[in-house]
């Protein structure tokens, strides 16, 4: 028995809506009957009840603790990576 759960990732390649399929074990003698099992490629996308992609958390880990990056430049470096044009100075600074 299962159902379908639906989840929004955002990654560098851009925002993705994933389709889950959730299972849970009608076998009374089991020992996961009635927890949900999801799937295990989910784990591949994003970390539990996380909005964005590992690609992500990634590249924000390496900027800020290998490269020394503020908040502001890696929020720059972020705006590149996914809409692939420098952003306008002011419209940074908006957000700080």
């Amino acid at each position: 028995m299962g159902h379908h759960s639906h989840r929004t990732v955002a990654t560098l390649q851009g925002v993705t809506r994933l389709t889950l399929k959730v299972y849970r074990c009608s076998n009374m003698k089991c020992s996961r009957f009635h927890q949900p099992t999801r799937p295990e490629e989910e784990g591949g996308w994003a970390l539990p009840h996380g909005e964005f992609g590992l690609d992500v958390i990634a590249l924000v880990g390496m900027l800020r603790y290998q490269q020394q990056r503020s908040v502001p430049q890696i929020h720059e470096e972020l705006l590149i990576k996914i809409t692939g044009t420098v952003p306008d100075a002011d419209a940074v600074a908006f957000y700080y």
